[in-house]
């Protein structure tokens, strides 16, 4: 998947969310902050993972295991430009 994967819903949200995270973010926590349908943010969450743009891992809280989704360095450079392109054009 080439470009088209940034004009799907949600996509964009993720990406500059994940930007503004680097640490990472769990998916309930993520579907929080994008929000719209879990069904949805899962979804692409999926697509972008194999755009190669983000990856996750598990990381142990308490006694559970949690998804943590973080950005792969394609992703962060996308992100960066998405960034640049929402400062040029006033966004929050």
């Amino acid at each position: 998947m080439g470009v088209e994967i940034i004009e799907k819903p949600k996509s964009v949200s993720i990406l500059l969310t994940l930007l503004d995270n680097p640490e990472g973010v769990g998916v309930r926590s993520l579907i929080d902050k994008v929000g719209g349908s879990a069904t949805t943010t899962i979804s692409r969450l999926k697509e972008l993972e194999d755009a190669g743009l983000v990856s996750h891992k598990f990381i142990r809280t308490n006694k559970t295991w949690s998804k943590c989704i973080t950005l792969t360095e394609k992703g962060r450079k996308v992100a960066e430009l998405l960034a640049q392109i929402r400062g040029i054009l006033g966004g929050n």
